[in-house]
């Protein structure tokens, strides 16, 4: 668990992430159609065997989401032999595109460890394919 930690200290600070360059690729949406995935293409980074990057999400039925976030920035973490991803740290913003008031904002082992998991992913999966993109350009 060190060594992930301090991995992930090596990446926010090796980066462009501290200057905040993001470069937004749009990835898909849910089949819905109510959440978009995006990724940022400038700052994904593989250190041994994980694979750090940033996802934002927007959430475009405002009627569902009354009080909770419309946007979110996610630093996630994958192993591409296993196209598994952990969510390190969640931000919620009150409006689209990580705009408006933070309304949450956590390092996810300090908030609760036990949501601090691995999650497996497939096709059937909107975020698999954020994953995929990951991987093929890290």
């Amino acid at each position: 668990m060190l060594k992930f930690i301090c991995s992930v200290f090596i990446i926010l600070l090796s980066t462009k992430i501290i200057a905040e360059e993001h470069y937004w690729v749009f990835i898909n949406k849910t089949a819905d159609g109510t959440t978009e995935f995006f990724i940022d293409s400038n700052n994904i980074v593989q250190v041994e065997n994980f694979t750090y990057f940033w996802s934002k999400s927007n959430y475009l039925d405002e009627s569902e989401n009354s009080g909770t976030p419309l946007s979110t920035l996610t630093l996630n973490a994958t192993e591409c032999n296993k196209l598994n991803s952990i969510m390190i740290t969640y931000t919620g913003y009150g409006r689209l595109d990580l705009k408006g008031s933070v309304i949450i904002n956590a390092i996810i082992p300090d908030i609760d460890p036990s949501i601090f998991e691995w999650l497996d992913f497939n096709e059937d999966n909107s975020f698999y394919d954020t994953l995929l993109y990951a991987c093929k350009n890290n």
